[in-house]
């Protein structure tokens, strides 16, 4: 992570005048909301030149930028820091993540049944089987440092993201029982994922609050762009060849800034 100070230093290779982005990379910081700016504007054309999104794809868009936010919360959280909590009555950060991949494991096998039972015509039981949540995802594993941690939480949500993105509504109103007691549609617990996810990402901003590491200028900025990238990524779910050319074009120009910035 960039310091406050290296924001300020003059961008290697600014537009020329007369270019596009004249006057608006001159710096680092103003590369940064020059970027933030190209993803905000792909999400908009994505958004109007796409398919239609299903319902599944919109409740999961949210869940994206749920994700995007909680990784840029984390962007610049060192590995002796992840072990640390604000007092004894709180939760360390590997502990969040580590209740946070436990549940949308949960999530992830609840819905997954659900539906497999809807498909079948309601021939299985409603309530989940104890094996199936191996039957569908790894196991959660809290050990290793935080990169390694983030890791294996990504490859669960990319799971989530490739089963679900296709759900009907009629897969959405298929019944689930878990801890309730109830019957709960798939729908409710599709949504829980963005729910659960922004509870705890307040809880990670209270706990590095709490081990005296409050965001600097460029972590905030970092966090701006996982947000802007997470709206991308949502707009894109079902979708994924939507304007191809821009999407290539910020991914060059993302990959200069971060040449830029070293």
């Amino acid at each position: 992570m960039t310091s406050d100070d290296a924001l300020t230093r003059d961008w290697p290779a600014p537009s020329p005048p007369g270019g596009f982005w004249y006057g608006y990379e001159d710096n680092a910081r103003e590369v940064t909301f020059r970027i933030y700016q190209q993803l905000r504007d792909l999400a908009t054309e994505i958004e109007i030149t796409r398919t239609p999104a299903t319902e599944a794809q919109h409740i999961l868009a949210q869940h994206q930028f749920a994700y995007r936010d909680l990784t840029g919360a984390l962007a610049g959280v060192r590995d002796d820091e992840f072990d640390r909590a604000p007092d004894e009555k709180e939760w360390p950060l590997r502990t969040v993540l580590y209740h946070i991949g436990l549940t949308e494991r949960g999530f992830h096998a609840l819905i997954h049944w659900a539906v497999a039972r809807r498909r079948a015509g309601d021939t299985l039981p409603i309530e989940m089987p104890d094996d199936h949540r191996d039957a569908v995802s790894d196991p959660i594993v809290e050990s290793g440092t935080l990169g390694e941690v983030l890791q294996r939480f990504d490859a669960l949500h990319q799971r989530v993201l490739h089963d679900f993105t296709n759900l009907d509504s009629t897969d959405l109103d298929a019944p689930n029982v878990w801890w309730e007691g109830y019957e709960i549609p798939a729908r409710f617990r599709l949504h829980r994922f963005d729910a659960h996810l922004r509870e705890h990402t307040i809880q990670v901003d209270k706990t590095l609050a709490g081990i005296d590491h409050p965001p600097s200028e460029p972590q905030r900025l970092a966090r701006l762009i996982h947000r802007a990238l997470g709206q991308v990524e949502g707009c894109l779910l079902g979708a994924p060849d939507t304007c191809m050319d821009q999407q290539q074009s910020i991914a060059e120009s993302i990959a200069a800034a971060m040449t830029g910035l070293q």
